[in-house]
């Protein structure tokens, strides 16, 4: 199977930097560091303002598709926390990342026709091998 492309682009995102290396304090408050030589596994932490679960009975259009929740649901049920993906990152290009945690789907808004907010999501940078 090719490796997917998360289509979901209406988010914000921060990024998350591991600690990497080690530092030992020694005598006197001094700090030793060691340099990590393995490479960086940055964390991205998505968040939506808003999706909606639309009328299943609706073929919905690109875009559409783009603010579905079943969309995403599905996305997530096909990788969930083991399969790798892509996400376009509008700075570093095509990352290859995992969930890192699993999908939360929050109570939807009275009366808003399907819609849901405050959907947030962790990506896990990995390396492809």
């Amino acid at each position: 199977m090719a490796i997917q492309t998360f289509d979901f682009p209406m988010h914000k995102v921060a990024v998350e930097y591991p600690a990497r290396g080690k530092a030992v304090t020694l005598g006197n408050n001094w700090d030793y560091t060691v340099k990590s030589h393995t490479p960086v596994a940055k964390k991205f932490m998505l968040n939506f303002t808003a999706m909606r679960f639309f009328d299943p009975l609706k073929t919905l259009t690109a875009q559409e598709e783009q603010y579905s929740l079943q969309a995403l649901e599905d996305f997530y049920l096909a990788h969930e926390l083991h399969e790798t993906f892509l996400y376009p990152h509008e700075r570093y290009g095509a990352i290859a990342v995992k969930f890192f945690q699993p999908l939360v789907i929050p109570e939807g808004i009275t009366a808003a026709e399907g819609l849901h907010s405050g959907i947030q999501i962790v990506l896990k940078q990995v390396s492809v091998s």
